[in-house]
């Protein structure tokens, strides 16, 4: 099998995965809870809480064009969409060391959280720091440049999509490549819902904040071991959430990759 033809294949089954990944039980109870949560609040502050939000994805679109700009991890390792067999294996050989390194600076951080303190009180903005890191570098590494308003717009959404549960990523995967082939076939401005954020954003946000909390109350045990333990949980959330958003990326920026290899072969 061709090095073009088994990337095609793994984005084939990611995509599958994706849009097989169905709740169970648990997690139905689950989003059941949050939704009751959420529709507890009054719609003047959900709504000022998802236009703050928001407003927080704007300002990262800008911190993404400094990891543009900046980031030497792919920079120099961009593949072009006429490259050969050779060429796609040591490109995707050298970006698995590159992503590896990122998922281990990932546990670290998440392992250091767990002192609690200041370091737990970063974790949060920390993770999404490294996150928006790779995505702009994985987009350096298929062609796409940031500095391209569109294509950070895409990194914001890819970005927002990894974090989302499993079970929810499928809709808004088919939605975002529904926008970008409606932009390819001549829409000239970025046309989606008004707002880059909706309410599904609250499970992992709420999952995010539970773990904190845990993570503080074993920390602060006296026994032996909590620090330990609270490490522990921190490093591990945070590697599994890096894997996640990595992966997510990876196949984003292949498949539009592979998208392109196409047309160019016409």
């Amino acid at each position: 099998m061709s090095e073009f033809a088994k990337l095609v294949e793994g984005v084939e089954h990611f995509e599958a995965t994706l849009m097989q990944d169905s709740p169970s039980d648990v997690e139905g109870a689950f989003f059941q809870r949050v939704e009751s949560i959420y529709k507890r609040l009054a719609n003047e502050k959900s709504e000022a809480w998802l236009s703050h939000a928001d407003a927080l994805m704007v300002q990262l679109q800008n911190a993404m064009l400094e990891f543009d700009a900046f980031s030497d991890h792919f920079s120099h390792r961009c593949l072009g969409p006429k490259a050969t067999d050779q060429e796609i294996a040591k490109h995707e050989a050298y970006i698995d060391k590159q992503l590896a390194k990122q998922r281990l600076a990932s546990l670290v951080q998440g392992g250091l959280s767990g002192h609690g303190g200041a370091a737990l009180a970063v974790d949060m903005p920390a993770q999404l720091w490294l996150h928006a890191r790779t995505v702009a570098s994985l987009a350096q590494a298929y062609g796409f440049t940031l500095e391209n308003p569109l294509e950070t717009v895409y990194a914001v959404r890819i970005l927002y999509l990894a974090n989302l549960p499993a079970v929810l990523k499928g809709n808004e995967w088919r939605r975002l490549f529904a926008e970008i082939e409606a932009h390819e076939e001549g829409q000239p401005l970025y046309s989606t819902r008004e707002e880059i954020l909706t309410t599904d954003i609250l499970i992992p946000l709420l999952l995010e904040l539970l773990k904190v909390r845990m993570m503080s109350s074993i920390s602060k045990r006296p026994k032996a071991g909590g620090v330990f333990v609270a490490a522990s949980v921190g490093g591990v959330c945070n590697y599994r959430r890096a894997k996640q958003v990595t992966q997510c990326a990876r196949c984003f920026y292949q498949k539009r990759w592979i998208r392109n290899a196409w047309t160019q072969k016409g």
